[in-house]
């Protein structure tokens, strides 16, 4: 008879917790702009300067 008032808690705690870190999966799935731009340069795609021009363009119209 102990155990009754105790699950009602865990599902409530359980709910709490994927309400809390369960979205962190799904906002993880697509990278920023910048992310997509250091990898561009990282494999090589292209240049420093290139990479550098598309960073200061992308803050610009962040602002």
């Amino acid at each position: 008879m102990a155990v009754l008032p105790i699950i009602p808690l865990l599902f409530f705690t359980a709910l709490v917790l994927f309400v809390i870190f369960g979205p962190r999966r799904w906002r993880g799935g697509r990278p920023d702009a910048a992310g997509t731009v250091r990898d561009l340069y990282a494999r090589g795609e292209i240049s420093a300067d290139e990479m550098r021009q598309r960073l200061d363009t992308l803050r610009a119209h962040r602002k």
